[in-house]
């Protein structure tokens, strides 16, 4: 498995995400722009982009425009205070996965993630669960 790229403008949701997910085991490279995420991804394709959808000059909606026009299909994850209907419909449209409100909680992020990168796995789990309740 390749690595996760977090992109956010805000340092101190960058750091208790990525505490976070590397705590799972993931590995994880922070950009703090979406300009930033777009030279990183020039060297190496993520196989996850979590991404904040409202920052200065490339936002999270553009970035995941551009990853698309350069034929990149990386799944994504947005979370955002800010995302309206049609942008979540439009992220949806983009490759995203999984739309997580600010304020998220860990393990709700921590399912999305596992969710996105390893879908035979939570499909076991999720029909594990639903045998155990019939």
């Amino acid at each position: 498995m390749g690595y996760i790229l977090l992109v956010d403008d805000d340092s101190g949701v960058r750091e208790v995400i990525s505490f976070t997910l590397r705590s799972t085991g993931y590995d994880v490279v922070e950009a703090a722009s979406g300009e930033e995420a777009l030279r990183i991804i020039t060297f190496a394709v993520p196989s996850l982009i979590i991404t904040d959808l409202k920052m200065s000059r490339i936002d999270g909606m553009s970035l995941l425009r551009i990853t698309r026009n350069l034929g990149l299909s990386i799944p994504s994850i947005v979370i955002s205070a800010y995302g309206s209907n049609g942008q979540i419909q439009e992220a949806v449209e983009l490759g995203v996965i999984h739309q997580l409100d600010k304020p998220y909680d860990r393990d709700e992020l921590r399912k999305a993630v596992s969710t996105v990168l390893n879908p035979k796995e939570a499909r076991d789990r999720f029909m594990a669960a639903r045998s155990s309740t019939n």
